[in-house]
């Protein structure tokens, strides 16, 4: 569990500054889009600028909301693991939602990026955001439940559809999987940089303690008696030794 909340501290200092990235980038694309130029002859393309405009608008947003309660949480001296792994789960889900809502503008329209943002949002969450395998498998397939049924809604075509539901489902199966590795690879680092200061501190303390009495050894008087004869030179006071 304390490897947990590391990784989970970890996990949301990489946020915080991803969210400095990611406020602007929403910015620029909800202005983009909200002053698309339709072509002529392509009215359809009006609804999906708007389409697109709207979700990084409500991103926006969410990113800073979320940003600043991931700042102020990292500020506080106990933190809560509720309340750190709520954050990651509402970073994850706000953005896989984006992806789907961009990917299902897209696939109105016919546009070729296809289920290229739900994809790619949803590896580079899977990679950036270390959650327990369990929590990460339930949000992923929870958010892929909710885009497929609005995909069966959006009256496509029989062959089509299928083939659309088999490809987005590789994407919580591929994200499930690198987040369940990637949460190991972590988890077994934290909990081998933990052993290795317990270990060093050990060592640490019997290279300067006599193994009988625990007192103190010459190893750790030599230094400290040089220290302390230099001090009273300096300040040009007596030194004795009991």
């Amino acid at each position: 569990r304390i490897a947990s909340a590391f990784v989970i501290a970890f996990s949301l200092q990489r946020f915080r500054w991803f969210m400095l990235v990611g406020v602007s980038l929403h910015g620029v694309f909800f202005w983009q889009f909200s002053h698309y130029q339709v072509p002529p002859g392509r009215p359809d393309l009006a609804l999906w600028a708007q389409s697109i405009a709207a979700p990084h608008g409500v991103m926006l947003v969410l990113a800073l909301v979320l940003g600043a309660l991931t700042e102020w949480h990292l500020r506080q001296a106990q933190r809560s693991h509720f309340f750190g792994v709520c954050l990651q789960v509402s970073i994850v889900i706000s953005y896989l939602a984006l992806g789907a809502a961009l990917t299902l503008a897209d696939i109105k329209v016919g546009a070729p990026a296809g289920v290229g943002s739900y994809l790619l949002i949803s590896i580079v969450l899977s990679a950036m955001v270390l959650l327990r395998p369990g929590v990460s498998v339930s949000v992923f397939f929870a958010v892929y439940g909710v885009f497929n049924d609005l995909l069966a809604r959006m009256g496509l075509g029989a062959a089509q559809h299928a083939s659309l539901e088999l490809i987005t489902l590789s994407v919580p199966l591929l994200s499930s999987v690198v987040s369940a590795m990637i949460w190991r690879q972590y988890v077994r680092a934290t909990l081998l940089k933990r052993q290795l200061s317990a270990s060093n501190a050990e060592l640490l303390y019997l290279a300067q303690h006599d193994a009988l009495t625990g007192l103190y050894n010459r190893r750790y008087f030599t230094p400290e008696a040089t220290a302390e004869l230099a001090r009273a030179a300096r300040a040009h006071l007596p030194t004795s030794m009991l």
